[in-house]
């Protein structure tokens, strides 16, 4: 499984650069199963959560992320 991180960061950082650590926001999109549909999912999350970066200083970015699971 993959989990759906979707993070808010400033244009001040390059997407390369943008994780969870420095990002503006983090939202947790859930779990999809492969990457077309973590892609899917977080374009869903995104408008069903009213998330927009504010156009002239914010981007989002996407990131499906394997997690091993707590034991």
């Amino acid at each position: 499984m993959l989990s759906i991180v979707i993070l808010i960061c400033s244009i001040a950082t390059a997407p390369a650069d943008c994780r969870e650590t420095n990002a503006l926001q983090v939202v947790n999109g859930g779990q999809a199963r492969t990457a077309n549909n973590c892609g899917a999912l977080a374009q869903e999350t995104l408008a069903r959560n009213a998330l927009k970066p504010a156009p002239d200083r914010e981007y989002a970015k996407v990131a499906c992320l394997h997690r091993k699971e707590a034991r």
